[in-house]
Order: C-alpha cells, then structure tokens, then sequence
C-alpha cells in the first residue's frame, strides 16, 4: 500500500521519502547515497511533504488509513508517532497529526486538518448571526 503512496511523487522524490521515512536514513546519508548535497534532499523531501499535505493528496492517505489490512498503529509506529499525538480535526472529525511551521516553543497547535476544513468552520461562523455583548 505505501508503494502505491511512492508511485504518486517524481522516482527521486519517491526514493527520498522512502529512505527518510521507512528506512530512517539521515539527510547527510541519503545525500551520499544519491550524490547530492544534504540541503537538496531536504528541498526534494520538502517539496514532496508539500505535495503529501495538499488536500488533493487527502484520497492517497485516506485509502492507506482505510485500508483493514494496514494498522494505523503500525503505520504511527513506523513514524515514531503514537496515538495519543493524534488530534481530531473540529471539522470534519478526520484524525490528523498537528504538524506546524511553528517550533515546538511557541504557536498555537492545529484544529483542523486542512486549510480546506478551517475555511469550512470560518464560513460557517460567520455566517451566523451576531449576538451583542452588552
């Protein structure tokens, strides 16, 4: 299943991936492996992660999460994830990681899985009536 997951990116951007996530390599290690620099194969793998991220991406992990066969559990620990780190988007309900730009730090976590779900709940405040504070 992850295979048909690696067949959606370019074969370099696959390979990256693959050797980062699933083999656990450091950057300075795929670099060396792809005769590259570490810096562009953390743009390759950014790059890919942005592509990962797109809402229109959402189908390939869905089918990967849906799948019986496949343990989210399995898939959390291949990640070093585990399920407590998992937050339920306000809505759509989906469970998603609240990865942010922001450092660990500071910031405020994520409530919703996709930029696509925030819209969704702004819209729908707005749409309701306003109520005076007095």
């Amino acid at each position: 299943m992850i295979d048909t997951l690696l067949r959606a990116f370019s074969p370099r951007e696959a390979e990256v991936l693959s050797l980062y996530f699933v083999h656990r390599y450091s950057t300075r290690l795929i670099a060396k492996h792809c005769g590259e620099t570490p810096e562009v194969i953390r743009q390759v793998a950014g790059i890919a992660l942005s592509k990962l991220r797109h809402p229109s991406s959402r189908h390939l992990l869905q089918s990967i999460l849906d799948d019986p066969e496949v343990n989210f559990l399995d898939v959390a620990m291949i990640r070093n994830l585990t399920v407590d780190d998992l937050v339920t988007c306000m809505s759509c309900s989906r469970r998603f990681l609240p990865t942010s730009s922001v450092s660990d730090d500071g910031g405020r976590p994520r409530q919703y899985c996709s930029n696509a779900c925030r819209q969704k709940a702004y819209r729908a405040r707005k749409s309701r009536p306003q109520t005076t504070r007095h």
